[in-house]
């Protein structure tokens, strides 16, 4: 998941009380049509009025305001949902849906290749019977290599958290200075899901409490400044496939409806020889790179990247210790579109079954 700086933590940016898409009728603009909407025909759903030509449009919107409405939530198109809010004046149509941006370089990004930053369907992986078993077989190695079956499904909390320290170079008779970024996931088992961030000044952190054999629970995200807010369905299912890249947190689920893990082929991730493991599992695929240990050396999808288009993310693991009883890796390097990381991988604090506050996962 790419991290967030706070140019780009704009949840719950306010804009003024004036009609999205500056009055035009959203049902004429999804059909590449730029017509006035009227007051007299106003609706307003969820942050945004719309305003419509007449009753006819007004109607079909209602009858699917979900095609017709803002899409992401309002989130930006280039950013995604989790990034940030859009201006509702500054939209662009691509197939027949309305989405709005942070800035003009997220529209002009997004005009260019919009495929490229919107969430791709993850077909299930080929599961023939041979594939299944072996899948089966991986899977039990992953378990064991993690410290066993027991270990993993006895584990009540788990916190991962990262310090990145930039050097910024002084510009403008301004002094040099650093940029501290931190990222930490809180989890308490079996559904209790918190990301914290910060960017030098800036914190922000969203919850996800999921409910056992569904989409209910609660989601919401909390600014340095701003009162909660619900997030839309769309960060919801985003915030919930970054959180099943996690090797721990999808592994708890496999026991649930829908969980499918299948061996695939043999190769070698940073001259260590691995077979691969694909876990499909809530509509999105997994890529586990196993090696002969049963350790996971590597874990793919596609995903967003750093500049928040999807492509390939590969994240490689390194420095294993044993934590809680758990054997679990300190270090990651990301590799995106095939591009290899330069230097160290980024080295992670890990902490098993330690205690959280109780208001941890509740709105202030």
């Amino acid at each position: 998941m790419p991290n967030l700086t706070p140019l780009l933590l704009l949840s719950l940016l306010s804009f003024s009380n004036e009609p999205a898409l500056t009055g035009l009728d959203p049902v004429a603009l999804c059909e590449g049509r730029e017509v006035a909407g009227v007051e007299s025909h106003s609706r307003t759903r969820g942050e945004y009025t719309y305003r419509f030509a007449d009753g006819r449009t007004a109607a079909r919107f209602d009858a699917e305001p979900e095609r017709y409405e803002i899409q992401m939530g309002g989130g930006c198109g280039r950013m995604g949902p989790l990034a940030g809010k859009g201006d509702p004046a500054r939209f662009w149509v691509f197939d027949g849906k309305i989405y709005i941006f942070a800035s003009e370089q997220c529209r002009t990004a997004f005009q260019k290749d919009p495929l490229k930053f919107l969430e791709p369907e993850d077909p299930a992986p080929a599961a023939g019977d041979e594939a299944r078993s072996r899948g089966g077989a991986l899977l039990e190695k992953v378990l064991a290599a993690f410290g066993g079956a027991e270990k993993v499904d006895g584990l009540k909390t788990l916190q991962v958290s990262r310090v990145k320290r930039t050097a910024r170079t002084g510009a403008d008779s301004k002094p040099a200075s650093e940029t501290v970024e931190k990222w930490k996931l809180t989890v308490a088992f079996p559904g209790s899901f918190r990301i914290d961030q910060s960017w030098d000044d800036w914190d922000s952190f969203r919850v996800m409490i999921k409910e056992k054999g569904g989409d209910g629970g609660d989601a919401f995200f909390v600014g340095e400044t701003t009162p909660a807010e619900v997030l839309h369905p769309t960060a919801r299912r985003e915030m919930w496939r970054d959180l099943l890249r996690q090797p721990l947190v999808l592994l708890r689920f496999r026991r649930e409806p829908g969980f499918l893990a299948v061996a695939g082929e043999k190769r070698a991730v940073a001259g260590v020889e691995a077979e691969e493991l694909k876990i499909h599992y809530s509509g999105t695929t997994t890529t586990l790179s196993v090696d002969a240990a049963g350790r996971i050396v590597a874990l793919e999808y596609r995903g967003r990247g750093p500049q928040f288009w999807f492509g390939a993310v590969e994240h490689r693991f390194s420095d294993f210790v044993e934590v809680g009883g758990l054997k679990l890796p300190r270090r990651r390097a990301l590799v995106f579109d095939g591009k290899e990381p330069s230097g160290e991988a980024p080295s992670y604090e890990i902490q098993v079954n330690d205690p959280v506050p109780s208001g941890l996962f509740q709105r202030n």
